[in-house]
């Protein structure tokens, strides 16, 4: 194991990264006696700029997607330090991650808190031999840099939208938007429906190919919607959206919130025939519903100054619920809405109806629900949170700037729940 020391902190690269070994370069010229159609040909560039998927206090992971096969690298440094970088390869099982068009990285064992710089380096592959790989030209990024957040840092705030269904021109506008915020969002949340259907590894270079840098410096969480699930790529989504603990659901601390991010899966039972028999929904939410019972019953939950709920699909009831329609309605949204009415949640963002709403607690929901917007500019909105130790504060605004909704409620104003800890 080999480790490289930053002030304060060892970096452990072996676990997940090792120092990079060029092979050597080819001499002459690549393309000769090559055919006019071979892959040789093809102009080899970054598909997407570098794009931070998922950060800790501790770490973060970034994606970036190639023209063609190759091997990728991410170099990187304390920002400022003028030190040489040190290189990170995704590794399995021995093997350095090569040979492939989307290029993953976790970057382990930082400080939190902490500033970095990185860059990623491609080089592609020509030939692939048992014995014999032959690369081109090597291409690298700009330097990114990315600031870690804190345990439990006094101030937090974020972006969230929805329902985009790859209109390419709006994903790119409020982006643009969001990176013009001053002051910036600490990450974005993709509320679910990117897509409309995961068809290929061509489905996702317009979600990401975005102008600017914002989402190389800062998190880019996409969480999966029901429309993720359909369509023939949808079982290799995993390698491009953030999966902490190797699930599409999860809890992590932010600043004082402290977030739930939960998976609905499809919005139809699995026995509807546009399945095909090739959905077991029903035993993924019961096996998700052990998961978070045990959370909103953990002293983290029960401490954080707010608590905020992440989901595509509405889990407290709607005033006017179109999925009360027998074709939608599915009994685990009850079973999920009763446990959240106890679990004493700040708010919940959701999404899923194209048509934005924000709703106060009823008598069938003990916490304030947002509803994100829909896939036209006329319809979608960016719904942005502003949270301190004693306040949290919400606005919704459309892509014109104009903002639609805002709402602000302090600890004392939350609604019944899990007592505190003693202090």
């Amino acid at each position: 194991m080999r480790s490289h020391e930053f002030p304060g902190r060892k970096l452990w690269i072996a676990a997940a990264a090792f120092l990079w070994f060029a092979f050597p370069a080819t001499s002459g010229n690549p393309h000769r006696d090559v055919p006019p159609e071979s892959p040789r040909r093809t102009e080899f560039r970054f598909l997407i700029p570098p794009t931070v998927l998922w950060s800790t206090p501790e770490s973060f992971e970034v994606l970036t997607m190639t023209s063609r096969p190759a091997a990728c690298s991410l170099r990187i440094r304390e920002a400022g330090s003028n030190k040489a970088f040190l290189t990170v390869t995704g590794q399995r099982h021995g093997l350095i991650e090569a040979n492939e068009t989307s290029h993953r990285f976790l970057v382990p064992g930082l400080v939190p808190g902490g500033r970095y710089e990185y860059k990623l380096e491609a080089r592609p592959i020509l030939k692939f031999e048992p014995y014999e790989v032959e690369f081109g030209n090597s291409l690298e990024t700009e330097v990114r840099r990315i600031t870690l957040p804190r345990p439990e840092g006094p101030e937090l705030r974020l972006a969230v939208v929805n329902d985009l269904h790859q209109n390419t021109p709006l994903i790119r506008s409020l982006m643009e938007k969001i990176e013009a915020s001053d002051p910036q969002p600490d990450f974005v949340i993709l509320n679910g429906d990117i897509l409309s259907q995961a068809e290929g590894e061509e489905d996702i270079p317009p979600v990401f190919d975005l102008p600017g840098r914002y989402t190389g410096e800062h998190p880019m969480i996409w969480v999966r919607g029901n429309h993720e699930c359909r369509g023939k790529f949808a079982r290799q989504l995993t390698r491009f959206l953030p999966m902490p603990d190797d699930r599409y659901y999860y809890a992590f601390r932010r600043g004082p919130v402290q977030f739930l991010v939960l998976d609905n899966g499809e919005d139809k039972n699995d026995s509807d025939p546009a399945y095909g028999g090739l959905a077991a929904f029903d035993s993924y939410r019961i096996r998700q519903r052990e998961w978070f019972t045990r959370i909103i019953d953990s002293p983290e939950w029960k401490a954080a100054p707010f608590r905020v709920l992440i989901s595509h699909i509405p889990v407290g009831p709607l005033a006017e619920d179109e999925e009360e329609d027998p074709v939608f309605s599915l009994d685990y949204k009850r079973d999920w809405a009763e446990i959240m009415n106890r679990a004493g949640l700040d708010l919940e963002i959701t999404a899923h109806y194209h048509r934005f709403r924000l709703e106060e607690p009823s008598d069938r929901r003990t916490f304030p629900v947002v509803v994100g917007g829909g896939p036209k500019a006329e319809t979608a909105v960016i719904i942005r949170v502003h949270a301190t130790e004693e306040i949290l504060s919400l606005e919704v605004v459309k892509p014109s700037g104009e903002k639609i909704a805002e709402k602000a409620w302090g600890r004392d104003s939350r609604r019944p729940g899990p007592k505190e800890p003693p202090r």
